[in-house]
């Protein structure tokens, strides 16, 4: 468990707002697969895991993420997996990102002399778009008989930079079908997408 500064909490807080918030290209998605060892029964249960138990579900999602791109040309990445609070009734969330490492330089001024440091691996930068994210909030808590938790209760998210504000179709399936366990065909957006294409095809 990795404890942020102030500073980084609240840029880390910037690229999700900026990923899934209002105005951006994240879109609501249906959680399809629910069955114990699935993303949704993992992460939900991470809500209010102690932290030992959130290092090993941790390790389970991304062992996840690693068979579900075996047989893609995906690039690797590092996945990072956040546990936090959203909204006015600060509804518990789990936020999986799966981050592809870029290069760059950082530049520091020391008594007038410029330094320039090479960095291999940079994640999360404010231009990069080479990230993707799964958005799980529980907004009730309610469990069934077998304390497996019900899709019923959560919302899901998704954010794929390969999207755009109009075009779902090239994101990852992979990762949000494959990793994630969700569905992009029931979506508000996915509806209004085909419900425009199909009525300009038929006039």
């Amino acid at each position: 468990v990795v404890q942020l500064p102030q500073a980084a909490l609240d840029t880390l807080q910037k690229r999700i707002q900026h990923a899934l918030g209002n105005k951006s290209h994240g879109i609501e998605m249906s959680i399809a697969i629910t069955d114990a060892e699935s993303f949704f029964q993992v992460s939900s249960g991470m809500t209010h895991a102690s932290d030992e138990d959130f290092v090993e579900a941790s390790k389970s999602l991304a062992l996840s993420l690693t068979k579900a791109q075996l047989n893609t040309n995906a690039p690797g990445g590092m996945l990072a997996v956040i546990r936090g609070r959203v909204g006015e009734q600060a509804l518990p969330f789990i936020a999986a990102i799966k981050a592809e490492p870029q290069d760059g330089f950082r530049a520091q001024e020391n008594n007038g002399q410029v330094d320039v440091e090479y960095i291999s691996e940079i994640l999360l930068t404010e231009t990069q778009r080479l990230y993707k994210i799964g958005f799980l909030v529980e907004v009730a808590s309610q469990y069934t008989s077998k304390d497996e938790r019900s899709a019923a209760n959560y919302r899901a998210f998704l954010f794929d930079h390969l999207m755009t504000a109009t075009e779902t179709r090239s994101a990852a399936a992979y990762f949000y079908s494959g990793f994630l366990g969700m569905s992009i065909q029931s979506s508000s957006k996915k509806l209004t997408q085909d419900f425009f294409e199909y009525t300009k095809t038929f006039i």
